[in-house]
């Protein structure tokens, strides 16, 4: 048995994952707090200010790995409305027709999060299977940072398409590669 084996998943909406913000903030400040990120105190109060509007999205989903009572990698998102800015970041031509968003088209992942030591032992792959299991929407979207080679590698691995660059916060945000494949490949 591998230690992942002993990991177990839970599924919840908006109102089981209200109950878990404990587990999701603690996820988020200690992957955030690393380098390239590293976020504080402040960072990690901005985004417990902004989990209700999280929660409130349409299609709200959350996905928590856990050991015993420790969590060890969350996974978040929602669906995408029509009019959404999501697409408004994008620093290079998209393909035609990419951002027009209907009701039920596109899923995103806001953030995918596992905790130092348990990378690279398939928790991301679980998340991500958790968190697409059963969704009707067509396609699911994300934005990965171009240097964070080994989340990069995992997506194109499972079957993402890079559509180019986006910067959701100019003019001093991040640059992100946006990418994109259907929910059920």
């Amino acid at each position: 048995m591998t230690a992942v084996d002993v990991v177990v998943y839970s599924v919840h909406g908006p109102v089981t994952a209200a109950a878990r913000t404990d587990s999701v903030r603690d996820v988020w400040a200690e992957v955030y707090g690393e380098p390239p990120f590293n976020k504080g105190p402040d960072d990690v109060a901005t985004f417990l200010d902004g989990w209700p509007n999280r929660l409130r999205a349409p299609g709200f989903r959350l996905v928590l790995a856990e050991l015993g009572d420790e969590p060890v990698g969350v996974i978040y998102g929602h669906r995408l409305r029509p009019g959404t800015p999501w697409w408004e970041g994008a620093l290079d031509p998209l393909p035609e027709g990419v951002a027009d968003e209907r009701p039920g088209r596109t899923v995103v992942i806001v953030d995918m999060l596992v905790r130092a030591p348990w990378r690279r032992r398939g928790v991301s792959r679980q998340l991500h299977a958790h968190y697409l299991a059963g969704r009707d929407e067509e396609r699911v979207t994300l934005l990965v940072r171009p240097d964070n080679d080994p989340a990069r590698h995992a997506y194109e691995a499972w079957g993402y398409e890079r559509l180019g660059r986006n910067q959701p916060f100019p003019p001093d945000g991040t640059v992100f590669d946006s990418m994109v494949r259907p929910v059920v490949p």
